[in-house]
């Protein structure tokens, strides 16, 4: 809405509360009017933008013309006490007009008066109309603040000399800066403000952005501002649009969109990714690309064994790290991911039919192989039958490794490295070669895992 037409509502906004308390004072009979002397009461109020103030007090020959509190102020009632016309003068000429009268009814809320009007929006509890032909704004109030029994039409020119002009406000949505996997830097200018005005972007993921929606970030400013947005998922499309607030009204800019970048992590000098999997019975996640094979700073005493402390810490390191709230994922997460998710072509191992397109496994190594040799499956996802087997987790305990180990190992049969292949993390006994207990450890020379995190 231009600003100008901001200042004349808030100006009528004015005259109307004068016109009610001028109003009051005389009327005690509020008895109902009829239609037709509403729509002549409104025929009768003048929109000669200029009109003196002698001729506006001839021009309503046969109302009353009530006492004078304001002398920028002139209230007309009709014969019947009931309804009441007030003008707004500047420099001794007319610059607004407003009618006070009881509640409309449905016939005259649709009345031909606003013939001619197109609608513009609601500001100030009144429905706003514009004729440009006649530089004529109108405000209609169903029902007035200090009492639901009366309403109000008000009038004013769109451009005057009694307003400062004003040049229109625009917010303006530039592009993006840059993006990294969970937040954005972008840039936007408000044009138009006479001063310091709020300003942000407004962002998500469904382009129907409006001033009501959930994520926005804000600042202050008269120019260019430049805002970061945080919290952001990996590898995904957001849209944002910059805005400015300006005497309570919101003025938006064009809505742009970004993609973020996906989510990487290195190991044995090449890069991976985290793939997003959507279209499952459980929210949307993302999940590693690989099986986790950098124990450097995972197994602390270089003993094979890998016990729930030196997993705790290595997991709270990464999230500090990554800013992702990253844990294992749970056994129906890793069944859907193995098996392709909504690309799956329902392979018997995670990839193929056939186990050696996809696995290390007893018959074709002897020992843990370097990840991502053999054929990805439907998802880009490698190794989730055989080469280590992958740790879930179906408790509420984040840092629970005695979960099922899924997809097999190095070391099993075909038979054990399908994807609905699983054993039980938690045994009795020592692991293996070592002094730690199963119980809250893993053996870390043919189990790892992947981590997820819920988008």
């Amino acid at each position: 809405m231009n600003k100008i037409i901001i200042k004349c509502i808030f100006g009528l906004s004015c005259l109307f509360t004068t016109a009610c308390d001028e109003y009051y004072e005389v009327t005690n009979d509020r008895g109902g009017t009829s239609p037709q002397e509403t729509v002549d009461l409104i025929k009768k109020a003048s929109i000669k933008w200029g009109m003196s103030r002698d001729s506006l007090i001839q021009h309503m020959s046969g109302y009353s013309k009530v006492t004078e509190t304001n002398n920028n102020i002139l209230v007309f009632r009709d014969s019947k006490n009931k309804q009441a016309i007030s003008y707004l003068l500047k420099d001794e000429r007319l610059c607004a007009t407003t009618i006070v009268m009881p509640c409309l009814s449905e016939e005259t809320a649709t009345m031909p008066i606003l013939s001619g009007y197109e609608y513009c929006g609601r500001l100030a509890q009144a429905d706003i109309y514009e004729r440009m032909d006649n530089n004529t704004m109108a405000a209609v109030w169903d029902v007035i603040e200090n009492d639901s029994s009366f309403s109000a039409f008000g009038f004013a020119p769109i451009a005057s000399s009694a307003y400062v002009p004003a040049a229109p406000l625009f917010a303006t949505t530039k592009e993006v800066v840059s993006t990294g996997y969970s937040d954005a830097k972008v840039s936007g200018s408000v044009s138009g403000a006479e001063s310091v005005a709020e300003v942000g972007f407004i962002y998500g993921k469904n382009n129907s952005l409006s001033e009501y929606s959930d994520q926005k970030v804000s600042s202050t400013s008269k120019g260019e501002f430049t805002l970061t947005l945080t919290g952001l998922t990996d590898d995904a499309t957001y849209y944002y649009c910059a805005y400015a607030i300006v005497d309570d009204i919101y003025y938006m800019g064009e809505t742009k969109s970004f993609k973020t970048k996906p989510y990487t992590y290195t190991m044995g000098g090449k890069t991976y990714k985290m793939v997003k999997i959507e279209g499952g019975p459980m929210p949307d996640f993302s999940i590693m690309q690989t099986e986790w094979t950098d124990y450097s700073n995972l197994d602390q005493n270089n003993d094979g064994a890998i016990i729930k402390a030196e997993f705790r810490g290595f997991l709270d390191r990464l999230r500090e790290e990554t800013g992702l709230n990253l844990r294992l994922p749970t056994m129906e997460e890793w069944k859907y991911a193995a098996s392709g998710g909504s690309s799956t072509q329902n392979y018997k191992y995670s990839g193929s039919n056939n186990i050696d397109d996809v696995a290390w496994y007893k018959k074709n190594c002897k020992g843990v192989q370097t990840v991502a040799e053999k054929k990805a499956n439907e998802l880009g996802l490698y190794d989730m039958s055989g080469n280590y087997g992958e740790l879930t987790n179906d408790t509420d305990d984040e840092y629970y490794v005695d979960g099922e180990i899924c997809g097999g190992c190095w070391k099993d049969d075909a038979s054990n490295c399908t994807i609905e292949s699983s054993v039980h993390g938690s045994r009795s006994g020592k692991i293996s070669g070592t002094q730690i207990n199963e119980k809250n450890a893993y053996d870390g020379r043919n189990t790892s895992f992947r981590l997820v995190y819920t988008r």
